[in-house]
């Protein structure tokens, strides 16, 4: 409110996925020009963006922001706990324009690679609808049993996150039996698009991650039967999901400095964009 920005651009990454980036206008040029920033990133374009955004396409790789309100206005199990984007607000108060460029912290050869998979997303969705189901008897049988040991900031933190997860569990499966029940479960995937979907694979080990730590850590200093068996089924379950995800794929971490040039580009290129529309 204070400075009323012309530009503004929030730095995000991934944990895998290719690169994409997120605009508040399409300008076709731009958008252009932006895709194919990640398209020669040499990590994969993403043309998903954020799964569950429902952004609209600009280009490969180029998206809207998520509208938040149509987003809770319609139906199924998508909860939001928060208000709308900046970005939407910096729009509608002082006619900003807002770019975000994802960068993911991992490569995955495959995301380059569009020759069949030999999957199809019925074979995803099994394993995933099977994996959240899991995942959410975990949360509901362990999560609240940590709130009574929790001495820490750093445990309490742990646990909010923690329980945060406990508390949507039931939507996890949920969303997925409703896009289980919305595509045909035939449809072939091409190696890159199968690639992308283990993001839920990956999303799936970060609350069991946090039990285990938590876990780990309370167990030093309480002796606990159950903190002990909720480590115990989170490193079970860690275990499985990582190694299904290895069997498949090689992430190979991404420089930093690889991260910071591709989002630098990004935005002064949209600057110089914006600089020569405002002078014609």
């Amino acid at each position: 409110d204070l400075v009323k920005p012309d530009f503004q651009s929030s730095l995000h990454h991934a944990d895998h996925g290719g690169v994409f980036h997120i605009v508040s206008d399409n300008h076709a040029e731009l958008s252009q020009a932006l895709s194919d920033i990640a398209a020669n990133s040499g990590l994969g374009v993403n043309p998903v963006g954020d799964p569950g955004a429902q952004a609209q396409p600009f280009a490969a790789g180029v998206f809207a922001f998520p509208n938040i309100n149509a987003m809770i206005g319609g139906e199924g199990p998508i909860g939001w706990s928060a208000g709308n984007s900046g970005a939407h607000y910096a729009k509608k108060q002082f006619d900003t324009f807002s770019l975000t460029t994802e960068v993911p912290l991992w490569h995955d050869a495959r995301l380059l690679d569009t020759s069949p998979s030999g999957k199809t997303l019925g074979d995803v969705l099994e394993f995933q609808l099977a994996l959240f189901s899991e995942l959410t008897a975990l949360l509901k049988t362990h999560a609240p049993s940590f709130e009574p040991y929790i001495e820490t900031q750093d445990q309490r933190e742990i646990f909010e996150a923690l329980k945060e997860w406990h508390v949507n569990a039931d939507g996890f499966a949920a969303e997925l039996t409703m896009a289980a029940g919305a595509v045909d479960p035939a449809t072939p995937l091409p190696t890159h698009i199968y690639a992308l979907r283990s993001q839920l694979t990956m999303a799936a080990m970060r609350p069991a991650g946090l039990m285990r730590r938590l876990s780990h850590d309370l167990v030093q200093h309480v002796e606990s039967e159950e903190l002990l068996a909720a480590g115990t089924d989170a490193s079970v379950f860690l275990d499985k999901a990582i190694m299904h995800f290895e069997e498949e794929a090689t992430l190979e971490p991404v420089a930093l400095s690889k991260l910071v040039q591709i989002q630098a580009d990004a935005i002064l290129l949209t600057l110089k964009h914006l600089a020569t529309a405002k002078s014609k």
